[in-house]
């Protein structure tokens, strides 16, 4: 049976303790002046909160993968042109305004008898859907 070794047999480090703890702050500053972004789940939709102080950056965004990626875009630290949060909230009540239009639309023309309201209706669903697949373009543009 061979021998193992009992005693510690690398040798200690002296780490200058004062300036790893003055770099350990410098980093967690610019990481809170910077903000720390994630998604979390409302309903409807998903929300972009400020992880540090818990400020909502955009509301009500529809799409997961959309939320994720702004959330990517504002913490990429070399990224220079942040995602403005009044053009993304917009787009957002775009999607909402027309996503419960086409399901009033939807009930129109399954509860009408008047064809003339039918077809009213069902003209309106058609310019509410190519909108909200326009919107879902410009959403996928993030």
């Amino acid at each position: 049976m061979k021998n193992l070794a009992t005693k510690y047999t690398r040798k200690k480090r002296n780490f200058n303790k004062k300036h790893l703890a003055k770099k350990l702050d410098n980093i967690t500053n610019n990481v809170a002046k910077r903000g720390v972004f994630v998604v979390k789940k409302t309903d409807p939709g998903f929300n972009v909160v400020n992880y540090i102080n818990n400020k909502v950056y955009v509301e009500n965004v529809p799409f997961n993968t959309t939320a994720k990626q702004l959330c990517k875009l504002l913490n990429d630290k070399k990224q220079k042109d942040k995602p403005d949060a009044t053009r993304v909230s917009r787009l957002c009540d775009k999607f909402y305004k027309h996503y419960n239009d086409i399901h009033f639309y939807k009930h129109t023309i399954n509860t009408s008898n008047d064809l003339q309201r039918k077809l009213i209706a069902q003209t309106r669903m058609e310019e509410s859907v190519m909108m909200l697949k326009e919107v879902r373009r410009q959403f996928s543009m993030y």
